[in-house]
């Protein structure tokens, strides 16, 4: 993907990527660590990070979608995220 926005919560980050959906509802997303699936990737973050904290990890392929890809990314891609820990 090059470091394209492929999906995003945040209405202005879409409008500046041109992926804009008027039919999705922008607004945050809250993800529950460790349930059937949620990426290991993004399941170490949740659980090992402190409330308040912000960061911004990348995962290899192999903690996200990894061979098989998704409808939206192709095989063996790594993933970055913008994370903010709220509880």
């Amino acid at each position: 993907m090059g470091g394209r926005v492929f999906a995003s919560n945040n209405k202005d980050t879409v409008l500046r990527a041109g992926i804009y959906d008027g039919l999705w509802p922008y607004r945050q997303e809250l993800a529950v660590a460790a349930i059937a699936g949620t990426m290991p990737g993004l399941d170490d973050a949740l659980l090992l990070l402190p409330a308040g904290t912000r960061v911004r990890p990348v995962l290899p392929s192999r903690m996200s979608y990894g061979a098989a890809g998704n409808s939206m990314l192709p095989p063996y891609t790594p993933l970055m995220f913008d994370l903010y820990i709220l509880q």
